[in-house]
C-alpha cells in the first residue's frame, strides 16, 4: 500500500479497513464475541509473563533463565561481530557501546525512574 506515496486509491482501502477493524471491535461482531470468546479463560497460578511461565516450568528463577539466554545471545553477536574486519575497528566498537548506553539509559527513565519509587 502506498498511503504515504500519495494513491488515494490505498488511502480509500486504509479508511476501509479502519472502520472495518472497529466495527468488528465495537458493532455487532462484537456481541458475538463477548458472548463467545471472551468466556474463555484460563487461570494459571503465576504471572503470564514467558519468564514467570518458564520459572514454573523448570523450577529455575525468573530472573536467571532470561539472564543465561541474553548472556548466549550477547556471546553469539560478539563473535560473530569479530569475524569479518569491519567488526574489529576502535570506532564500530565505541558505537555499538554508545548506541547500547543511550538504549539502557532510556529504558531506564522510561520504566523506573519516571515512574517514581512506588513502582520499583
Amino acid at each position: 500500500m502506498r498511503v504515504g506515496g500519495g494513491s488515494l486509491k490505498a488511502l480509500v482501502v486504509l479508511c476501509v479497513l479502519a472502520i472495518a477493524a472497529y466495527a468488528r471491535l465495537r458493532g455487532v461482531a462484537a456481541v458475538v464475541r463477548v458472548a463467545w470468546l471472551d468466556t474463555v479463560a484460563l487461570t494459571l497460578p503465576v504471572g503470564q509473563d514467558l519468564p514467570s511461565l518458564l520459572a514454573l516450568a523448570t523450577g529455575a528463577s525468573t530472573v536467571f533463565r532470561p539472564c543465561c539466554w541474553a548472556s548466549v545471545w550477547v556471546l553469539r553477536w560478539w563473535a560473530s561481530s569479530w569475524r569479518g574486519p569491519e567488526g574489529r575497528s576502535v570506532e564500530v566498537l565505541v558505537a555499538g557501546l554508545g548506541i547500547g548506553a543511550v538504549i539502557v539509559g532510556v529504558w531506564w527513565v522510561s520504566g523506573g525512574w519516571a515512574n517514581g519509587p512506588s513502582t520499583r
